[in-house]
């Protein structure tokens, strides 16, 4: 888990049954953090019951495929997940709009917005402000 905070990874493709920290454990853990919610999260299990795949959506999984499994196919959901996250972020760079006051939930992906609205607005005037200055 810890290298998905040090790579901000496009993408993790997990199994359910790990050593330390099963798939769905290690999730939810991503999804409720802000600094990696926005990852896509692909379970690739053994583990085919509906009850086995309604819990990996239930702690944020973006899909579910099991094994075993078609490579065309495991490729083709890759791509969809990336297209769709490029769109998003294509589309929020083009309408967010500065309005902090309104900002009233606590989700991860939120907090994370907040904070960087926050440093936008404290820095909209410098001129010479930078993504480097941003991120960090």
């Amino acid at each position: 888990m810890s290298i998905a905070f040090e790579t901000n990874p496009d993408l993790i493709i997990s199994d359910i049954m790990m050593p330390v920290m099963n798939g769905y454990e290690m999730t939810r853990k991503l999804k409720q953090n802000e600094l990696s919610s926005h990852i896509p999260i692909i379970m690739l299990t053994a583990k085919a019951s509906e009850e086995s795949l309604l819990q990996g959506f239930e702690c944020e999984a973006d899909d579910y495929l099991t094994k075993p499994f078609n490579a065309n196919e495991l490729n083709a959901r890759v791509t969809n997940l990336i297209k769709i996250r490029e769109k998003l972020i294509a589309k929020f760079k083009k309408t967010i709009s500065v309005v902090p006051s309104e900002i009233t939930t606590t989700s991860a992906d939120e907090s994370f917005l907040r904070n960087a609205l926050k440093i936008v607005e404290e820095n909209i005037m410098v001129s010479d402000f930078s993504v480097e200055d941003f991120i960090k």
